[in-house]
């Protein structure tokens, strides 16, 4: 299986000197996210005021069926911002990268996850980063393909 990380390095970074800046970067983050681990941000935020107890209870209870979803492997708490209305959680999953099948399942599943989380009021919860994008984009950018191999079928 492919990770982001992965991808990065079979594509981009065979030409970079070993002293290049984001293979110095890639190297430090090894110890935070395994090889063929891929990484999705989840932003849980609250519309107004601070976090509430009912709110970490939610989030713990949204962390452990994120967990439940195929492929993820670990749901790390990356956190409380400072102004204490949100906080950031990290997916991470084996999904190959290089089909779009697998990482469009994981962001499906957990959005599914999100819904059937039930977070309390004002508290919303979304998906954020790089597959979830790709995810989000692949329907119009197949509309598209699909409009300019045939152009009479989509009139």
């Amino acid at each position: 299986m492919l990770s982001l990380t992965s991808v990065a390095k079979q594509s981009n970074t065979s030409s970079l000197p070993a002293s290049s800046p984001s293979l110095q970067a890639a190297r430090l983050a090894t110890p935070f996210q395994g090889v063929n681990q891929t990484p999705v941000p989840v932003v849980i935020a609250r519309g107004s005021g601070t976090l509430t107890t009912a709110d970490a209870a939610a989030i713990e209870r949204l962390t452990t069926g994120l967990a439940r979803v195929p492929r993820v492997q670990q749901v790390k708490n990356l956190g409380t911002s400072r102004d204490r209305q949100a906080v950031q959680l990290q997916v991470l999953a084996t999904i190959n990268l290089g089909t779009q099948g697998p990482a469009q399942q994981l962001v499906t599943g957990l959005r599914r996850a999100i819904r059937a989380g039930v977070l309390p009021g004002d508290l919303h919860a979304h998906l954020a980063g790089t597959v979830a994008a790709q995810a989000d984009a692949r329907p119009a950018i197949e509309r598209s393909t699909w409009a300019r191999t045939c152009p009479s079928c989509s009139s």
